[in-house]
């Protein structure tokens, strides 16, 4: 018997599901998926966005996760799965072990992960495979993100997952500068006071409830 379920969650919006075999799902801002339950499979289809799953160990059930021709296979264990627009998908593994493939059936390309590793990449390139601070890639359980000497233009994108007011760099050099911290997704204000203190830009209001930053000058 199957059964197909659909879960979604809006701009600004997290929640955590219980799936029908004791698993849970934990879905960040702007995620959808799609649940088939069989007699010998759970899978999920996420078609955008990002969630973290706790499964429940089932060795004759295997969990799969679908991100377009990305798939994670487990039998239990606690990973998170992000989907990136562009098409590109980051698995990262808090507990357990997960089995990653992408591609065709014909040349898939596969990885083993285990805890505190990273594998990212799309169906059509290679992956790649590292270690990473899984804590806070999945910070925004707990309502925060954590930038670690990442580029500006890297640090506005992520923050615009989750700010009502997005931010536009005015200056394409702005893009390089270089930002670290952990900041409260719900606080636009502190963000930016922390960003004109870090990095030597001015905020501006824009039309249309936008926030620009421009060079200081």
């Amino acid at each position: 018997m199957s059964h197909a379920l659909s879960y979604t969650t809006a701009f600004g919006e997290q929640k955590t599901v219980k799936l029908p075999d004791g698993s849970e799902v934990h879905m960040n801002v702007s995620t959808e998926l799609v649940l088939h339950y069989q007699a010998h499979r759970r899978q999920l289809t996420l078609l955008k966005g990002e969630a973290t799953f706790a499964v429940q160990t089932d060795k004759n059930r295997p969990f799969i996760v679908d991100a377009g021709q990305v798939q994670v296979e487990v039998t239990g264990t606690v990973f998170n799965v992000r989907r990136h627009a562009e098409g590109n998908v980051e698995v990262a593994v808090t507990e357990g072990s997960v089995q990653v493939s992408s591609g065709p059936w014909w040349s898939r390309k596969q990885a083993s992960l285990t805890p505190g590793m990273l594998a990212q990449g799309s169906e059509d390139q290679a992956w790649s495979v590292q270690r990473t601070d899984v804590a806070a890639r999945t910070a925004w359980r707990q309502g925060k993100v954590v930038f670690r000497d990442q580029t500006l233009d890297e640090v506005v994108q992520e923050m615009n997952r989750y700010l009502p007011e997005p931010i536009e760099l005015m200056d394409e050099k702005l893009k390089r500068l270089r930002m670290a911290g952990v900041f409260n997704i719900e606080d636009a204000q502190g963000f930016l006071l922390a960003l004109q203190e870090q990095l030597p830009v001015a905020v501006v209001r824009l039309v249309e409830g936008r926030v620009g930053v421009t060079v200081e000058r």
